[in-house]
């Protein structure tokens, strides 16, 4: 890793520790890699959150998205978080509570993810990324 690489994650990382609300399940929901440099990021951040105010939708929205038994569970997470950062009066406790229930009951991570106590929606996908591996196939 040369200077400018590491200047790059310093600045990503600081970067990301000041974000809160939407901006940081957003930031979270990034896949692996998808960040090249601090100005990519910037570019990224810009394009989601600049410009027209996006249409809030009420909590109780993310009750309604469902993970069905054919959908692997990046894309439900994917689902939910896009659906997360159009709420108004986002709340992190009601969103989890909305995300176990709507997941697959036969599935580990909801056993999981029921038993763990978290404070936020990004713990919880934290939680159960190791499941996204064996779920997926992936390496």
């Amino acid at each position: 890793m040369n200077l400018n690489e590491e200047s790059n994650a310093l600045l990503c990382k600081m970067f990301s520790m000041n974000l809160r609300g939407h901006t940081r399940v957003w930031f979270h929901s990034l896949p692996t890699r998808y960040v090249s440099s601090f100005q990519n990021l910037s570019d990224k951040f810009v394009a989601q959150f600049a410009g027209a105010e996006p249409v809030r939708k009420p909590m109780d929205t993310l009750k309604s998205i469902k993970k069905h038994k054919i959908e692997i569970l990046r894309g439900y997470i994917k689902q939910f978080n896009e659906a997360a950062l159009q709420i108004v009066n986002y709340n992190d406790q009601v969103s989890i509570s909305y995300f176990i229930s709507n997941v697959n009951k036969e599935k580990p991570y909801y056993y999981l993810v029921k038993l763990e106590k978290l404070d936020t929606l990004v713990e919880m996908i934290k939680t159960i990324q190791k499941f996204i591996i064996t779920e997926d196939g992936e390496d």
